[in-house]
């Protein structure tokens, strides 16, 4: 997910500008993969964070896609949309992709023996000890058990709590939790300010904070119900992303000397396109 829009992002962007075929093929065909990955993941909140992403990319660019799509040859859109929808066809039954929507048929059983929501509670208890500086970084899986035993029901050992936002607080408290959550929000909201603010912006510019805003928001939403900020990879991703996000606010149009402007299929905004 958190992928998914960049890629889609750069797909649209190969295909608007017309470059190679072997590029706009390449791109579309990882495209496709990644939505397959998500479709194939055993995390029901994993599939369903990816289909709001989809939706949202959808609702943003399904104007200019629209216009895109109808000065393409007829014939070359059928033929890729065949071969797409037949490579996806073949690749979803190599991964046995029904296993996991048959995961969705047990979700009411599921959501009510789910041990999460009693994990939730038991953290919820903790807070007020964590105080304004917590138990420490990575201090969970020491300290949870202590507030694990107020619920005989909830056995096993819990490295990570299925709830991010909780975790955070027992481990940095109300302080340091307050600093993160400033990072983290405070840098998506620095995006869209800068988005809807910025006048000289190529599409390009746009393109990039647009996708990597919406990659952020699936994250935060992922979080609520797993541990997506808990992992190292991700944290990685997420880091860079907040990175693009906060530096925003000092971005400026590029230099005439670098690229010049051209009308393209991608939206009534010109598209900067190199020499």
């Amino acid at each position: 997910n958190l992928v998914l829009p960049s890629i889609a992002g750069l797909a649209l962007w190969v295909v608007a500008r017309q470059r190679s075929p072997v590029a706009r093929a390449t791109w579309l065909t990882t495209l496709m993969l990644v939505v397959i990955a998500v479709l194939s993941n055993t995390s029901r909140m994993a599939q369903v964070v990816g289909a709001m992403l989809t939706l949202a990319m959808i609702a943003v660019i399904a104007r200019p896609v629209l216009r895109m799509v109808a000065r393409m040859d007829k014939r070359t859109m059928l033929v890729g949309a065949f071969v797409i929808v037949i490579t996806a066809f073949a690749v979803a039954l190599t991964v046995h992709l029904d296993e996991p929507f048959r995961r969705w048929q047990t979700l009411s059983d599921a959501l009510a023996v789910d041990a999460r929501w009693l994990a939730d509670r038991a953290a919820l208890s903790g807070i007020g000890d964590a105080g304004w500086f917590g138990f420490g970084p990575g201090s969970f899986r020491a300290i949870f058990p202590h507030y694990q035993q107020i619920f005989p029901n909830l056995q096993g050992t819990w490295r990570f709590l299925h709830n991010d936002y909780l975790q955070t607080i027992l481990e940095w408290g109300w302080f340091g939790s307050a600093a993160i959550a400033a990072l983290f929000f405070g840098g998506i909201g620095t995006a869209i300010h800068s988005y809807f603010k910025a006048t000289t912006w190529s599409n390009r510019q746009r393109i990039l904070l647009a996708c990597v805003t919406l990659a952020l928001g699936g994250v935060a939403i992922h979080a609520l119900v797993d541990f997506p900020l808990q992992i190292l990879s991700i944290q990685l991703l997420v880091a860079t992303y907040l990175g693009v996000c906060w530096g925003s606010a000092r971005w400026q149009g590029e230099r005439k000397g670098e690229s010049r402007r051209m009308r393209s299929e991608v939206g009534d905004q010109p598209v900067e396109t190199d020499r």
